[in-house]
């Protein structure tokens, strides 16, 4: 589904007609299959995002960044929390004419949906339009305030003022603005704005990681007019200059306890995403920031519902709240049946309705409303899941052959010119020590292949901006658009790779197509990191996953596979997980219980060490393939011990 959609949403923008009416067929035939399947209450295929009932401006929004049609689970969503309501009024010749209006519904939801199926959207779009005239009232209020420093009119020897300075002033008071922590990104940009023009926010995001908050902020930013993509062109449908929604929002992230320090951040405010803790931090110091909240979003909640005891700041301004001004959202991919029956036990949520891709249902009225829960798959359709049992010795020389197999079929199909994504993956290891031990090892045999980043937060190397750089490198296509920056950004990934203890690996510079480090040859291909850092985040094209040897749960294979086939992904994609032989079985049956037992499941082969006793070193290309192989064995290898 989420490739059809992106597909579609690419033949509109070309103006491809004939292949967008084409695949909105295969869409609908899909989505009633899905239906049939399922059980669920029928709702929407794609759709338009005004006839969901959007917010105009939003709907006007989404459509000039390339959202121009709903996916399954962000049409049951609105469909859910909308409802058209009819009117009939009399003209004056005495006809009687019925007209349409959207009212939104003030309740909880729960949304439960397979990963990269377009969620944060879904929340994002339902949080945004029910705060919408909220955002056009202080819309008036900035524009007041900034009015009221032009002392022109009240200043008889200087009746004409500084037009100008006001004129800066307008334009930055009214530009969107986002304020994170190491967020190490050229948008970071805040315009203060008058005393006056200071507010609370109306949103609050809870993510459970810093680096997934950055990503839901900088969406957030982009809903509201921000440009997030790394070059800027005149004719972009997505630049401010076409933004038709409520101008000057404020975002802020609370990613790190510097974040805290920011009082004149904090005092001016409309969405704020951040962690649970420091979140909890906040309202310790200033319980009146999370006044004016009318919509809570938890994202990933099933980890929050699964502590035993939340602390007691988080667990007061949670709970705290008057239901019919203030709505909470769970959303997930891996909620399952105990987390919601908690969710509602404590008052997290009340009387929610239960949204999945293929519709939604009411709790109320519901004998046993969550019956059907665990059954929802938690991952894309079309994923190919591969095993690979092998002993931990010899694991890491398996996996990379397998990398170093998916470049060399790539290449084989003619590379760039062959119209397909460069071959890019993320590998999982089960914790940060696994992780660095593995780095020199892959960095070294990877070496002219692939490019490796680390993305190791607990060790403190700049997690956000090694995130920006493998997440923002577009990778895909002779289509690509990029020509920016080679040059002078050479020099700071350079600094980057030696902060973060990785080398760059590959060649530098523009290949033969004037594809540049934004572009594909030299991209960042190859992303190491543990499951709890890279939960919910989105990375361009990703073709592969690795999971190396870490320990088997249902929710965390889910987030794993479900880096692949995603919304704006043109394929699907495989996940190959290495496991010790013994686990063959469990892992077989995790993988139908997260993904349904119509998944594509390969078992591969082991590939064992090589004899390289009979190899003749007579030529010199012998010799090479002899250093490599003798390479792989020190590098590759390890005891039984787990020594080298």
């Amino acid at each position: 589904v989420n490739m059809l959609i992106t597909k579609l949403n690419d033949a509109v923008a070309r103006e491809d007609y004939k292949a967008a009416s084409q695949l909105k067929k295969e869409l609908e035939a899909l989505r009633e299959q899905t239906v049939t399947d399922s059980g669920e209450e029928a709702t929407g295929a794609q759709a338009d995002w005004l006839k969901l009932g959007a917010a105009p401006w939003l709907g006007d929004r989404l459509n000039n960044i390339g959202y121009r049609f709903s996916t399954p689970a962000q049409t049951s969503m609105m469909q859910a929390l909308v409802k058209a309501v009819i009117e009939s009024g009399e003209m004056d010749d005495g006809m009687v004419v019925d007209s349409a209006r959207f009212e939104e519904l003030c309740r909880d939801a729960v949304l439960r949906a397979p990963t990269g199926s377009g969620k944060t959207i879904a929340y994002l779009v339902s949080a945004l339009t029910t705060v919408s005239t909220d955002l056009y009232n202080r819309e008036k209020v900035i524009f007041d305030a900034v009015a009221a420093t032009d002392t022109a009119a009240s200043d008889p020897l200087n009746p004409d003022g500084d037009r100008d300075a006001l004129a800066r002033t307008m334009s930055y008071a009214f530009s969107p603005a986002v304020s994170m922590a190491e967020l190490g990104s050229a948008i970071q940009l805040w315009n203060q704005q008058p005393p006056a023009a200071n507010r609370k926010p109306l949103v609050m995001v809870l993510c459970p990681s810093r680096e997934l908050c950055a990503q839901v902020g900088l969406q957030t930013y982009e809903l509201f007019g921000g440009n997030i993509r790394q070059e800027y062109k005149p004719d972009d449908r997505g630049s401010l200059f076409n933004f038709r929604g409520p101008r000057g929002a404020r975002i802020v992230g609370l990613l790190d306890t510097d974040d805290l320090e920011r009082s004149d951040v904090l005092k001016c405010c409309d969405v704020v995403v951040a962690t649970p803790e420091l979140a909890a931090d906040l309202y310790e110091r200033d319980v009146e920031f999370f006044d004016d909240l009318k919509v809570v979003c938890i994202d990933e909640s099933d980890l929050l519902l699964k502590r035993e005891k939340l602390r007691p700041s988080l667990e007061a301004m949670l709970l705290d709240r008057d239901s019919a001004k203030r709505r909470h959202l769970l959303v997930g991919a891996s909620l399952g049946k105990d987390s919601m029956e908690r969710a509602m036990t404590t008052g997290l949520v009340e009387s929610p309705v239960l949204v999945t891709a293929s519709g939604f249902r009411d709790f109320e009225g519901d004998s046993d409303p969550l019956a059907k829960v665990d059954s929802v798959p938690m991952v894309p359709d079309g994923l190919v899941h591969r095993i690979l049992p092998v002993d931990r010795w010899q694991a890491l020389a398996n996996m990379v052959r397998l990398l170093r197999t998916n470049i060399q079929e790539w290449e084989d199909a003619g590379g760039f010119k062959s119209g397909t994504p460069r071959p890019r993956a993320v590998i999982f290891a089960a914790t940060n020590k696994d992780a660095r031990e593995a780095t020199a090892s892959l960095q070294n045999a990877l070496w002219g292949q692939h490019k490796l980043y680390a993305l190791l937060p607990e060790d403190g190397a700049m997690p956000l901006q090694v995130l920006e750089q493998f997440a923002g490198a577009v990778s895909a296509s002779l289509e690509s658009e990029s020509r920016a920056k080679q040059a002078s950004d050479s020099g700071k990934l350079g600094a980057l790779l030696s902060k973060s203890g990785v080398g760059a690996g590959g060649a530098s510079g523009a290949d033969d197509s004037g594809f540049d480090i934004w572009g594909a040859a030299t991209a960042p291909t190859v992303l190491l990191t543990t499951p709890s850092a890279a939960r919910g985040l989105d990375f361009s094209n990703l073709t592969h996953v690795y999971s190396l040897n870490v320990p088997l749960n249902d929710a965390e294979y889910a987030h794993q596979a479900g880096r692949l086939g995603r919304l704006g992904n043109l394929g699907t994609g495989i996940i190959t997980s290495v496991v010790e032989p013994s686990l063959e079985t469990e892992l077989q049956g995790l993988i139908g219980r997260v993904a349904g037992a119509k998944a594509n499941v390969e078992v591969l082969e082991v590939v064992e060490a090589e004899d390289l006793s009979g190899l003749d070193l007579g030529e010199a290309a012998s010799k090479d393939k002899a250093v490599r192989r003798l390479d792989d064995i020190f590098e590759l290898y390890t005891t039984e011990e787990g020594g080298q």
